[in-house]
């Protein structure tokens, strides 16, 4: 297991990755997810890092294998229409008692095109920033599958 390095600095926490180097991360921006991400189980750790030159992108970066980071959208911003409904189980183990205080976040993936970057709509990750805790939940009986397109051409 390769951990990310990390050391305190004034005014957040370093560590550092190897998509972008060394960064600097406050504890708000640091979540813990209890089953990881499927395919990565033992990764529980992460922090989302805002992508300066892509405002509706953010990454989430594992704290746990410097290698590992996904980016990331809200899915409102490109498909209006997505819906889920949480089940009372997935609400209880976020800590949800309203809609509100959940964000829903969706992989993207950027293939050789660049014109083909597709959205996985049925694996989104629920995050609760306030617990900072976060769960990626698999949709079954929805419409969504894994490779959206993020823009019509």
């Amino acid at each position: 297991m390769h951990s990310a390095r990390r050391s305190r600095k004034e005014g957040g926490l370093r560590f550092h990755s190897t998509r972008i180097g060394e960064f600097e991360v406050n504890e708000e921006q640091i979540f813990f997810l209890p089953d990881g991400l499927i395919g990565f189980p033992q990764n529980r750790n992460y922090c989302m890092i805002e992508l300066e030159e892509q405002p509706q992108i953010e990454l989430l970066q594992s704290l746990d294998d410097p290698r590992l980071g996904f980016c990331l959208v809200q899915p409102a911003h490109f498909f209006p229409d997505y819906r889920l409904s949480l089940p009372p189980k997935e609400r209880d183990l976020l800590s949800i008692t309203r809609e509100e205080q959940i964000e829903t976040w969706v992989i993207v993936t950027f293939h050789r095109d660049p014109f083909r970057v597709t959205a996985n709509l049925q694996a989104p990750l629920l995050l609760n920033r306030k617990k900072r805790i976060g769960r990626q939940i698999v949709l079954r009986e929805l419409p969504y599958h894994t490779h959206h397109l993020l823009i019509e051409e």
